[in-house]
């Protein structure tokens, strides 16, 4: 399965984003993947919405697979989606949330966390994590509420969503540099730990020329642990 952490465009514009929908159709039928959107995204070049116009087209392949296998946030928009699957007798669900994710998202979000209390859940967010390993707060350079007030913090979608439900395993987030993965172990309301991991390799790939790092994340067969790769 592949997650994509946000900031697939530096700028928002049709050309990086036409680049970017080649390389995920090469996917397209052969691993499954799930995509949020970054800042750059959606709120620069006046907020021009090619987020959705590159994949939320109802006969579009990413459409169909979320329709088939989860669900939206909004049925016009794949900004906020989650999406199941099985890995032998595991059943995992991924939750995708907007950049800053606002509290009817939260709270929409909490709803499919309580419809699948068996399921081992992930959440995907762009700005959660610094580099540092802490939440992203209000004093924090790049917060998602340094762009808009109604944004929710990274501290603010632990509070009010990430420590409240046992079943999420991982937070896994980018936005902010970092030269390797960081990982912060937080204990939920429950006892349960949450994995909490930042994955931006942006400014060592541009100091290499493009080098295009990615995580790989290898979970043994009952869940239990992960080995990653990057």
């Amino acid at each position: 399965y592949v997650i994509g952490l946000g900031d697939m465009t530096n700028s928002n514009t049709q050309d990086q984003w036409n680049t970017i929908i080649r390389q995920t159709d090469r996917l397209n039928g052969y691993i499954p993947y799930s995509l949020v959107p970054g800042n750059h995204d959606v709120l620069l070049n006046n907020k021009l919405e090619l987020f959705n116009a590159s994949y939320a087209k109802k006969t579009g392949h990413y459409y169909q697979h979320v329709a088939a296998n989860g669900g939206f946030f909004k049925n016009d928009s794949v900004r906020n989606t989650y999406l199941t699957f099985k890995v032998g007798e595991i059943d995992y669900l991924i939750i995708n949330l907007d950049f800053g994710a606002t509290d009817d998202i939260l709270e929409w979000a909490s709803s499919i966390l309580k419809d699948h209390p068996e399921h081992r859940a992930i959440i995907t967010t762009h700005g959660y994590l610094n580099s540092d390993g802490t939440t992203l707060d209000n004093t924090d350079y790049a917060d998602p509420t340094s762009y808009d007030k109604k944004f929710n913090s990274g501290e603010e979608m632990w509070e009010k969503l990430f420590s409240k439900h046992e079943n999420i395993d991982m937070v896994v987030c980018g936005h902010m540099h970092h030269d390797s993965i960081v990982c912060t172990p937080r204990v939920g309301d429950a006892g349960n730990t949450v994995y909490q991991i930042l994955m931006d390799p942006q400014s060592t790939c541009k100091k290499l020329g493009g080098l295009g790092a990615i995580g790989l994340m290898y979970f043994t067969p009952d869940g239990s642990r992960a080995r990653v790769e990057y």
